[in-house]
């Protein structure tokens, strides 16, 4: 009789219980999400799951990231002879000067330590960037010219 007692009090309780609905959410340490009229792209960093399978409105992501990267190298801020370039000061406070030997056009893209471009620009032979209004960090200067090009980290202080 207890028993029977027991089941039907626990069902009481147990029916109305609902399990636990979630929403898809990634925890991980930076990342972001675009939509755009012709799709939709979730961009997550530091996170290594790729695969997603859905049914029922119940989403199971799993797997490991397999992804094109492209990396670009940096070496160190030294006379670059193949290019005939050279860049100074670094680390500077107020401006890199870029000399060259090339007579050809060269491109200049500096981007910020997220990876926004902040200066587009070309020169031949000498120029000078002005850094006396970025923030003291680390950047990324970019130069091409034809088919070559060179990648510098620079460090801003003060």
């Amino acid at each position: 009789m207890r028993t029977i007692f027991f089941i039907a009090i626990s069902c009481c309780f147990l029916l109305p219980a609902k399990a636990q609905l979630t929403t898809p959410e990634v925890i991980s340490s930076g990342g972001d999400s675009y939509v755009q009229p012709n799709g939709m792209m979730d961009i997550t960093i530091g996170e290594s799951i790729i695969e997603t399978f859905s049914q029922n409105n119940i989403f199971l992501t799993q797997g490991f990231q397999q992804c094109d990267l492209i990396v670009a190298a940096i070496e160190e801020n030294s006379n670059d002879v193949l290019m005939g370039i050279q860049v100074f000061p670094n680390p500077t406070i107020n401006e890199i000067n870029i000399t060259t030997a090339i007579a050809a056009p060269i491109y200049i893209h500096l981007y910020n330590s997220n990876g926004e471009l902040i200066l587009s620009n070309n020169f031949t032979e000498s120029t000078t960037i002005d850094f006396s209004l970025f923030a003291a960090g680390s950047y990324i200067l970019k130069l091409e010219t034809g088919n070559t090009n060179k990648t510098y980290k620079i460090q801003k202080v003060k």
